[in-house]
Formats: C-alpha cells, structure tokens, sequence
C-alpha cells in the first residue's frame, strides 16, 4: 500500500449505540447527561470478520490515522503473504 492510494472503506458513526453494543464495546463515562462507551475503532474483512480493534481508555484516546495508514500495511503484507 503506497502513501498515495486511496481507501475504499465504509466508515460508520454510532449516535444510539447500536453498533457499540452489539460489537460489545464497554460503557465509558457520564458526558453531557448521558452515559456514553468509549472512542472504539474495529475494522471488519469484506466476510465481517473482526480483524483489528482500538478501544479508547477516555474520550480523547481515539486510534489516529497515521496508526490506521500503519494498520492498513500490516494487514495487507499479511494477506499477500497468505495467498
């Protein structure tokens, strides 16, 4: 993966929390009167299957995108290794 590619990747928010709960991302804290989960990050396969997963200890402990570009790498060396 060079600097220069583009990522064609969903990205989803979670305002209800439908998503944290059923990935099972653990509650965080009291944030403008409503208990709110932690910053989390999980990047699923094209099958839906969890390969990588970021949960944050407070709200500003968010996975950056220079550890996502790293992560990406990673996961594409191992997958052309595998085939």
């Amino acid at each position: 993966m060079e600097d220069n590619d583009s990522i064609d990747y969903p990205i989803y928010r979670d305002p209800e929390a439908e998503l944290a709960n059923s990935y099972n991302i653990p509650d965080g804290y009291f944030f403008h009167d409503q208990f709110v989960h932690y910053p989390a990050f999980i990047l699923l396969d094209k099958s839906g299957k969890e390969i990588f997963r970021y949960i944050g200890e407070s709200n500003s402990d968010r996975f950056k995108f220079n550890q996502l570009i790293h992560k990406m790498k990673e996961i594409t060396e191992l997958e052309s290794k595998s085939k």
